[in-house]
């Protein structure tokens, strides 16, 4: 596991060095442009520093950029029109499109986690998918006076880290991973002039656990029920199980529940470990009839939710609850509990066992 570095820059206003050479200039065209208080604008901002000053023209997820910035009407209009070639769909509802080389070890992809915005400020969270590899990007604005757009303040980014082990991956290649974010680094400590770095941790490992639960279960169900290639989801809430007496068994029943319990951070990123969206269990599903035959999954292939998973030394176990789109023409949507059994190896965590704990 790679250590984290996350670089800042302390207290530089960037305004003139870097929009006055992108994303001002990019602003200004075109009727429509989205107001200084729009999430798509600061979306676009990032967009234009990644492509200029960074010189990374690596695409973004389009349907990630439409969810987090509130679904806007006219999608990608808010965007100025240099810029829409950096999504890798630009229908009005990209969500509603397969996403290009989703799921595979070899994707490469921006996938926008998080924006807010307030009058004054406003910052964007991004999720970078580069094959085995991933990193996340921060960036945080500032309102220039008389509504004139976003001013870029700070910037930080985490070390690259392997997300799904491969035996391909030779001591080189992983020394090259590291150089080319290393340029990356530098990059970023160009643009804050004088920006510090600063030690950080990796991913928990209760994240990178329940990270290699998720992978297992997307790849099993692939391979044994037919899901299709496409976009999952997770649902961050805590999976948990009560006993629930039965009037027709002695016996008592365990009954699954998701609860809240798991931040916003968190949430981010075990999505971007497990290369899934955003999910709801209570909103997955939607059918057109009564009859099973007619349900499928809104937005998605699968969606899952995991409990807080148990480590013993080398070994974990992990609760996983999954919906699914499989191959059964009588019920396509189905529904799982599953115990996923989990072993350290030099390379990461590998399941090994998974029990069927109920489907429906």
């Amino acid at each position: 596991m790679h250590n984290r570095l996350v670089i800042r820059a302390v207290g530089v206003v960037l305004v003139g060095l870097v929009l006055s050479t992108t994303a001002s200039r990019l602003r200004g065209q075109g009727p429509g442009r989205a107001r200084p208080t729009d999430a798509l604008a600061a979306v676009a901002e990032v967009m234009a520093l990644r492509r200029g000053p960074l010189g990374d023209s690596l695409r973004f997820d389009a349907c990630a950029v439409y969810e987090r910035t509130g679904r806007p009407g006219g999608f990608p209009a808010g965007i100025a029109p240099g810029l829409i070639p950096l999504l890798d769909r630009s229908g009005p509802d990209p969500c509603g499109e397969p996403r290009p080389g989703a799921g595979g070890r070899t994707e490469r992809t921006v996938r926008v986690d998080s924006v807010k915005v307030t009058d004054s400020a406003a910052s964007v969270h991004l999720s970078i998918r580069r094959g085995e590899w991933s990193y996340n990007e921060d960036y945080y604005f500032a309102a220039l006076p008389n509504g004139r757009g976003w001013g870029f303040s700070e910037a930080r980014m985490t070390h690259p880290f392997r997300i799904t082990p491969a035996p391909t991956n030779s001591l080189e290649e992983r020394r090259r991973g590291d150089r080319t974010a290393t340029a990356t680094l530098l990059v970023f400590a160009s643009l804050t002039m004088g920006a510090t770095l600063l030690p950080a941790q990796p991913p928990p490992e209760e994240i990178v656990v329940l990270g290699a639960a998720v992978t297992h279960m997307v790849d099993l169900l692939r391979a044994n029920d037919g899901v299709p290639e496409g976009m999952t989801r997770y649902d961050a809430r805590v999976l948990e199980s009560r006993q629930m007496a039965h009037q027709a068994h002695s016996t008592p029943i365990t009954m699954y529940e998701l609860r809240d319990g798991r931040g916003d951070a968190f949430a981010a990123m075990a999505r971007n470990v497990m290369n899934a969206e955003a999910g709801d269990f209570d909103h997955a599903r939607v059918c057109a009839t009564e009859s099973p035959r007619s349900c499928t999954l809104r937005d998605g292939v699968a969606i899952f939710a995991t409990n807080t998973p148990v480590l013993c030394g080398d070994s974990a176990e992990v609760v996983v609850k999954a919906m699914w789109l499989g191959d059964l023409r009588k019920q396509p949507v189905q529904e799982g509990i599953f115990l996923v059994t989990l072993r350290r190896e030099p390379g990461g965590w590998r399941a090994v066992t998974t029990r069927t704990i109920r489907i429906t």
